[in-house]
């Protein structure tokens, strides 16, 4: 009987621990592992390879804010194709959500967002008042960056939401928009089709020139320069061609007519001159209106005189520096306010002689009148600008 009973009690234990591990068993497997989620990461472009102090503050704050909601930051080196070519080309990296780059402008700053999903590219403005500090602009900035990257992750785009609801407060920028922002770049940078190039009418042998990216520059201004102390200042007018070759880079060449004036005493003497001149000119833009160019001043001036019944013609070389402001009325068309001096590399005087016989000396030598050796100069007119925008 005892053994019985020892017999069912063993039974009775192997079943309660077979059913007991049996229920551990299904309860952990019943836990599902862990997801593992995929980086995501944003692009952040640098403006320049040497930011400037606010920029840097921008940067660290949309740093910081991104990785407070679990996001990482990349920051590829600036490249010389324009920022949404760089763009375009760091949204096919695996896990980046969006590319961010920011313009600082006097009285206003853009943040824009290139969306790979979305394939648009998306701004806000915010307004900027310097005299208040940018304390709070940096943070706002970083906020909206993380806030809107943080929206994307969770499928908050305006492709979902419809074009007047995007993430961030951001607004989707029109064709027409993104062609000013940057149309080289992002033609390049658009995948094609494969498909066979276009028939051309080019005969054999011919090969494709691309053009080069040259501007072009015409310029009417009215020109004032000086001759000596008796003719201080003279008034005439300059016309020019000019060459873009760089976005702060301008090369002109131009004619200049200044006169008639008294450049003498008794007998009187008259002088008006002509000018062929080539201006090289080094600078750029100073906010969204204005320009600001040093320019260096190479001219041929041929001084034509005219002393009672005589008259003639006296070449002078000239250098001088000249500073530029430049002022966008509309588009492709500039106020030009210049000033500057010249400097005459050879001074001549107009002298008279008592009789042609004579040696010209002492009594018998009269001097009527001398070139100065530095004038004042300036320039004021209209120029109009095609092809490349200096400064963008």
């Amino acid at each position: 009987m005892a053994r019985s009973v020892s017999t069912i009690v063993l039974v009775l234990a192997l079943v309660t621990a077979a059913s007991t591990l049996g229920f551990q068993r299904t309860a952990v497997s019943a836990v599902p592992p862990a997801p593992t989620q995929a980086a995501v990461s944003i692009v952040l472009l640098a403006e320049s390879v040497a930011p400037s102090s606010l920029e840097r503050a921008q940067y660290e704050a949309i740093e910081d804010h991104a990785q407070s909601v679990g996001l990482s930051v990349v920051r590829p080196e600036p490249s010389g194709d324009g920022r949404l070519a760089q763009a375009l080309e760091s949204s096919t990296e695996r896990g980046v959500l969006g590319v961010f780059w920011i313009r600082t402008r006097p009285r206003k700053l853009t943040i824009y967002m290139y969306e790979p999903r979305a394939q648009g590219v998306f701004i806000r403005e915010l307004e900027r008042t310097p005299d208040d500090g940018d304390a709070a602009l940096i943070e706002a900035v970083g906020l909206i960056v993380a806030s809107t990257a943080a929206a994307l992750r969770e499928h908050e785009t305006g492709e979902a939401h419809g074009e007047q609801a995007h993430p961030g407060g951001m607004r989707l920028l029109d064709a027409d928009e993104l062609a000013k922002l940057q149309p080289v770049a992002r033609e390049e940078a658009r995948p094609q089709p494969d498909v066979p190039p276009p028939a051309t009418d080019a005969g054999p042998g011919s090969t494709a020139v691309s053009r080069p990216n040259v501007g072009l520059r015409l310029l009417a201004a009215y020109l004032g320069d000086g001759f000596n102390r008796a003719a201080p200042w003279q008034s005439g007018a300059r016309l020019g061609l000019g060459v873009l070759p760089h976005q702060r880079v301008r090369i002109d060449l131009a004619y200049g007519f200044v006169g008639p004036g008294t450049a003498g005493g008794q007998p009187r003497l008259r002088v008006f001159r002509h000018e062929i001149g080539i201006d090289v000119g080094v600078g750029g833009d100073l906010g969204d209106r204005l320009t600001l160019h040093g320019t260096a001043v190479v001219a041929a001036s041929f001084v034509r005189w005219r002393l009672e019944q005589r008259r003639g013609l006296r070449p002078i070389a000239r250098v001088g520096p000249m500073l530029e402001i430049g002022i966008r009325l509309v588009a492709g068309l500039y106020l030009d306010i210049g000033v500057g001096a010249m400097v005459s590399l050879n001074r001549f005087a107009f002298v008279l002689c008592e009789t042609p016989d004579s040696a010209c000396t002492g009594e018998d030598r009269d001097v009527v009148a001398s070139s100065g050796r530095v004038s004042p100069r300036g320039t004021v007119g209209l120029s109009y600008r095609f092809g490349r925008t200096p400064g963008r």
